[in-house]
């Protein structure tokens, strides 16, 4: 037993960095998914607003008549451009940031 115990004494510092290290980096690695999460959000949003502009903007020179076409063609585009981004994003939840800019148009631009 004193033997563990001398072992200890002699790699205390050792013992005490390596923790102090990996708790460090579990802190810094929930801090970075916490950052990416932020900045990812950010992303989809700036994306789904430039795409349902652009539609708006091109509509008449694209043949899309109804919302429903409009709403497909921003949906396509922010769907390739986040792809290409590398940024994962679902059904409801392009939907729901594309209807929120398609809203915040709306209102800018008095339709």
């Amino acid at each position: 037993m004193s033997s563990v115990l001398s072992a200890i004494e002699g790699n205390l510092i050792e013992i005490v960095g390596a923790i102090f290290t990996s708790v460090v980096t579990y802190i810094g690695l929930q801090l970075k998914k916490i950052y990416e999460n932020y900045v990812n959000d950010k992303v989809k949003k700036e994306i789904a607003t430039a795409c349902v502009i652009y539609v708006e903007q091109l509509s008449d020179s694209l043949n899309l008549t109804t919302s429903a076409d409009k709403f497909s063609e921003a949906e396509q585009r922010s769907k390739e451009w986040l792809n290409a981004k590398g940024i994962k994003v679902s059904e409801a939840e392009l939907e729901i940031l594309i209807e929120n800019a398609v809203n915040l148009y709306n209102k800018e631009h008095k339709v």
